[in-house]
């Protein structure tokens, strides 16, 4: 069928809505907001200011196979189940919250800040060398491993949401631009109780914020700065 494009807020909350295929859905201006109790895939493209999935399927409960922009926001939360992303996902502000991990299966994430507002639990695998972020907010991944690759320069603030931290069983950065573009800057609390690997063809700079690792490895090009008050029990190969 025909793709939506609508040109007023559009807010799908009510009731128990069972939608497994989104296709194509534009809002112009305004925000789309979809609340589902079946797993769900986004199979078209779909845009809005602010776009709000949320899905209280268990299994996998929200896919992308298609694409989805925000040039605002754009909120993806499993409240049951986990996030599969396998298609393009961009906006200014990507907020991604699941209860059984977070998978990424192909594509890319495009965003100024990657967060996550109500935390994951379980593996968070976001390694798709085409990924572009801009800056890592607060993420808090509970019984599991957070695994990161960036292809622009990242700066780790770990804000946007409490706990303003980045915390993971183990956490493992690859950032693979070249030069200044695998630049790594942390401001923010790092807090990794297992492995913090940081692999960059860039520096890294290290300026403030609680940095409580267990074992620290990696490798940098020119630069490697950890700062004062860095709380490491190991180095390792770095």
């Amino acid at each position: 069928g025909r793709d939506a494009l609508l040109a007023a807020d559009v807010a799908l909350t009510g009731g128990v809505n069972q939608i497994g295929p989104l296709g194509g859905f534009a809002v112009t201006g305004s925000d789309f907001t979809l609340a589902d109790a079946h797993a769900l895939e986004v199979t078209g493209a779909v845009s809005a200011g602010n776009v709000t999935l949320s899905d209280s399927a268990g299994g996998t409960a929200l896919t992308v196979s298609g694409s989805v922009a925000g040039s605002n926001t754009v909120g993806l939360t499993a409240t049951s189940g986990g996030l599969a992303l396998n298609g393009v996902v961009s906006a200014a502000t990507l907020d991604l919250n699941a209860a059984a991990g977070i998978t990424q299966g192909g594509g890319s994430l495009g965003a100024g800040v990657l967060m996550s507002s109500t935390g994951v639990t379980g593996d968070v695998a976001l390694t798709s060398s085409g990924n572009q972020i801009a800056a890592l907010g607060a993420f808090t991944v509970t019984g599991g491993n957070l695994s990161l690759t960036d292809a622009g320069a990242l700066a780790i603030t770990s804000a946007g949401a409490t706990p303003a931290q980045v915390a993971a069983e183990n956490f493992t950065l690859v950032m693979v631009g070249a030069g200044a573009s695998g630049d790594v800057a942390i401001s923010g609390a790092v807090v990794v109780p297992g492995t913090l690997s940081i692999t960059t063809n860039g520096t890294i700079q290290r300026s403030g914020g609680a940095f409580v690792i267990g074992t620290l490895t990696g490798s940098a090009v020119t630069l490697a700065d950890f700062g004062t008050g860095a709380n490491v029990t190991t180095l390792g190969q770095f």
